[in-house]
């Protein structure tokens, strides 16, 4: 008897002992949950390290990305200071009357300009210019091939207006787009055929009164200066008549280099709107007492006591003694 319940608690120390945990339901499912609490601390952790270094990665790339859009920006506004800082230099052809000019303005930054957008629009400029001076061009061929009619039309009648408006048209054109100007036909018979005509119906004082001075002809170089003869003739005739005696035209309309002591009335000489006279009978002051209204420039000359000199400035004038 003793020795079975000492065989049975043998059996049962033995058994306390050696009972594996998987039989133990309890303990197996304790066992179970440190497992997964493990697993998912250790997955935390993964993600934690991921998404450190996914956030540094795309943190670095986007800081990347903006550091190179400012570098992008700052080179191209430091491109668009050195190009203004550039262009100012060159702001008088930039600013220029004359389209070649502007045209190799515009070519040349159309051409050197760093700035991408700022080349589109210098080549868009350019490429407006360029139409303007082809436009300009056509109009000097279209001059060019009516000149010889109207040189024939002016020799026949006498009659110069039409064909001194081509004529400034034309210069004033070819200078524009820098063109080299062809001959055309001259103007010395045309005005030689004028020489003896009347500069206006209501004056007797000709052309070659005006325009004639020891045997040269000097052609008039513009409307304008046709126009200061005109209207001078009329003022002559004026005085031509107040006086009841022929005026004598010591010098009128000149070209050719004057001597510097003639001053300011040099200048109107070669405007067309001064002119030099005498009368019979005057000397130079008896003359410009007669003619004290007169409300230009008037003077005289040392070396010619019976000339006196008229031009058309818009303020009275007087020199060579006169008040």
């Amino acid at each position: 008897m003793s020795t079975q319940s000492s065989e049975r608690g043998s059996i049962d120390q033995n058994s306390s002992v050696s009972i594996p945990i998987t039989e133990n339901p309890e303990l197996r499912d304790v066992e179970a949950s440190k497992q997964s609490l493990n697993s998912l601390e250790k997955l935390k952790l993964w993600l934690d390290i991921g998404k450190f270094v996914i956030g540094t990665v795309l943190l670095g790339i986007f800081s990347t990305v903006i550091n190179a859009q400012i570098q992008y920006k700052q080179i191209a506004l430091n491109q668009q200071q050195i190009e203004q800082q550039h262009l100012s230099k060159f702001i008088e052809q930039a600013m220029s009357d004359r389209l070649i000019h502007r045209i190799r303005f515009a070519k040349y930054f159309a051409t050197l300009t760093l700035s991408e957008d700022a080349r589109g629009r210098w080549q868009q400029y350019y490429q407006e210019l360029d139409a303007e001076r082809q436009a300009k061009e056509k109009r000097i061929a279209e001059i060019y091939a009516v000149l010889p009619d109207e040189i024939q039309r002016a020799e026949n009648t006498g009659d110069l207006e039409t064909f001194k408006t081509l004529q400034e048209e034309k210069k004033i054109l070819e200078n524009d787009v820098g063109a080299i100007s062809k001959a055309t036909p001259t103007e010395e018979g045309v005005w030689k055929k004028k020489l003896d005509h009347r500069i206006v119906d209501e004056a007797t004082f000709t052309w070659r009164q005006a325009i004639v001075a020891n045997g040269n002809l000097r052609i008039p170089t513009s409307s304008g200066v046709v126009k200061n003869i005109e209207q001078m003739a009329v003022k002559l005739q004026a005085i031509q008549d107040q006086l009841s005696k022929p005026i004598e035209i010591v010098r009128w309309y000149v070209t050719d280099n004057l001597n510097p002591r003639f001053g300011a009335s040099s200048n109107s000489h070669y405007t067309g709107g001064g002119v030099d006279i005498r009368v019979t009978g005057y000397t130079g002051k008896e003359l410009a007492q007669q003619l004290q209204d007169w409300p230009g420039g008037m003077g005289l000359y040392p070396d010619k006591p019976d000339v006196v000199h008229l031009d058309n400035r818009p303020q009275r004038i007087r020199w060579g003694g006169l008040q």
